[in-house]
């Protein structure tokens, strides 16, 4: 609960405080996630491919010189990862705030945009899908019995921003272990490749 709350005060603040900023700009964000874990006590049986997954929300994009800008907001991810025969799936869905710094080098026709700063998430909840049928899979829910729900990590990312539009390709690096239980050498964290898009609406 704790955890919970100082997410939810800390994301409205930052929003607020952000979005107050005459030097704002309001966007509308999604994408495609292609996720997996950094398990290091993984096994041929274990799970360890990636499993595609969708973000989508909102972000406040703020000038903080003429080509450099601080791009924060509220996003809803799936996450996650499967086995290598596809048949057991881990998915996880989490609101996830990025604090990123994002520097514009311009270009003929846009600017082209490197992009990096931390990120902060909390599990809403997730499943392991354990079957080939609607009955067997989706019914376990994972976050507090085997997964934390607080997570951290890093963006590192690059893109394209043409007119109101900007086009990043993330990787998202989970500093954080995910892992409920202290088990010796046991080691969870997440891995996200993303493309997505960013409309803005002024």
């Amino acid at each position: 609960m704790k955890q919970k709350l100082k997410f939810w005060l800390t994301t409205m603040a930052l929003l607020v405080v952000f979005g107050a900023n005459a030097q704002s700009r309001f966007g509308l964000k999604a994408g495609l996630n292609f996720a997996s874990m950094n398990v290091n006590d993984y096994n041929p049986g274990g799970l360890s491919e990636k499993q595609k997954g969708f973000l989508a929300g909102f972000v406040i994009d703020s000038d903080l010189s003429e080509q450099f800008t601080f791009q924060t907001g509220l996003l809803y991810t799936s996450k996650g990862m499967k086995s290598p025969d596809g048949k057991e799936k881990l998915i996880t869905y989490s609101f996830e705030m990025p604090l990123n710094g994002v520097l514009h080098a311009p270009l003929g026709f846009g600017d082209f945009l490197i992009i990096a700063g931390p990120y902060m998430a909390l599990g809403v909840t997730g499943n392991i899908e354990n079957g080939t049928t609607p009955e067997r899979g989706m019914r376990n829910t994972i976050f507090d019995s085997s997964l934390r729900r607080f997570d951290y990590g890093l963006n590192l990312g690059t893109g394209l921003e043409v007119r109101r539009f900007q086009f990043c390709i993330n990787y998202g690096i989970g500093l954080r272990n995910l892992a409920m239980y202290d088990v010796k050498n046991q080691s969870i964290k997440n891995r996200v490749m993303s493309l997505s898009m960013i409309c803005f609406l002024d």
